[in-house]
């Protein structure tokens, strides 16, 4: 009896440690997942930002749309007539765009490239230039019209480019909505070991199209 009474001073030192070991480990491990999640933070920041200032630059070149009687004049307008104005748009547009593709490194680097991220993040960045690419094809495409042949191109060829432009650009819009997404997911057990990502993480190749109400669903504006 007296031993066990002695021993019981013992128990509870090596439990008392046992729970200081343990609280530690824990402690050690919510840290490493802070710094973590803080890491994959700041390179997910970049893109998105990266990726609004391309979306922001591509409205100012968005294809005009035509004006009929009592409607405004698009915004965009000038620019079929001022080539400098245009080409200064453009430029700004594919340095913008530019800036996403060197943000994107980040992403696969820190996200490892067979993730929901980095795939997510592969989207946006073909929208995005998907849509000036169409952008840029309507500029040239009517500089290359005659006076007289301007009204019918607008009505058939650059009504056709105006409106595959404003899909590629909701598109692009989507992808960083589901980049978000991805991302959000990701953080819930940030871990930096590339073999400890779970296969769910990896959606796999993400088809180019959606369904159409996923570009109404976030609110895409229309001009």
């Amino acid at each position: 009896m007296v031993d066990l009474i002695a021993s019981v001073p013992l128990l509870v030192a090596l439990v008392g440690a046992a729970i200081a070991l343990a609280g530690a480990a824990l402690a050690r491990r919510h840290d490493r997942q802070q710094q973590a999640r803080t890491f994959l933070l700041q390179s997910s920041e970049r893109f998105a930002r990266a990726a609004i200032t391309a979306l922001a630059a591509l409205r100012s070149v968005t294809p005009p749309k035509r004006s009929g009687p009592g409607t405004a004049v698009h915004r965009n307008e000038r620019l079929l007539e001022d080539v400098a104005a245009r080409e200064r748009a453009l430029k700004t547009c594919r340095r913008a765009i530019d800036e996403v593709r060197v943000e994107r490194a980040s992403i696969r680097l820190d996200f490892h490239p067979k993730s929901w991220p980095a795939e997510w993040s592969r989207c946006t960045l073909a929208y995005l230039r998907a849509a000036l690419e169409t952008a840029e094809t309507f500029y040239a495409e009517f500089a290359a019209q005659a006076d007289s042949e301007v009204d019918e191109w607008r009505r058939s060829s650059g009504d056709r480019l105006r409106k595959k432009y404003k899909e590629s650009r909701a598109r692009a819009y989507w992808g960083l909505d589901n980049f978000f997404d991805a991302v959000a997911t990701r953080l819930v057990a940030p871990t930096w070991n590339p073999a400890k990502i779970e296969r769910a993480t990896f959606q796999g190749p993400i088809p180019e199209s959606h369904p159409a109400a996923a570009d109404r669903r976030i609110g895409v504006p229309e001009s």
